[in-house]
């Protein structure tokens, strides 16, 4: 039997309020399995894409966080409670990543992607129902 070879990991990640007053992401998703092995070494730099295409790097910290994300977090106005997708392209060392939930004007909007090439497929969902779906 061939083996199989993994090249995508995603999950989602809630923040929570110790990660937006420090400016780290625990990379830990909604099921409590710890991703930050997977993502790259202690120390090492990663690079970013959010989902509006712009470009950040971020260093993993210890067992389990990315730092050096105030930037990020600031352009995407990340709060506490806010739902992350993470992906990771384990061949181009790329990490993806998205805030997918927030409220505006006391509705609740989710915006769910898929990389898929060079496109990026995104889904956007308004209290709970399917609102649009659109690449860029």
């Amino acid at each position: 039997m061939g083996k199989t070879t993994v090249t995508r990991l995603e999950f989602e990640h809630v923040a929570n309020q110790s990660e937006v007053d420090s400016k780290y992401i625990n990379l830990t998703d909604t099921h409590g399995v710890r991703h930050g092995m997977e993502i790259g070494r202690d120390g090492s730099t990663v690079r970013v894409i959010d989902g509006k295409g712009r470009k950040f790097e971020m260093k993993r910290d210890g067992e389990n966080q990315l730092r050096g994300c105030g930037k990020w977090f600031q352009k995407n106005n990340i709060q506490p409670d806010t739902k992350i997708h993470v992906s990771f392209d384990h061949q181009k060392r790329l990490l993806l990543v998205g805030c997918v939930s927030f409220k505006h004007n006391g509705k609740n909007y989710e915006i769910r992607y898929t990389p898929d090439g060079a496109k990026l497929k995104v889904r956007v969902i308004v209290d709970g129902q399917p609102s649009s779906e659109f690449e860029v």
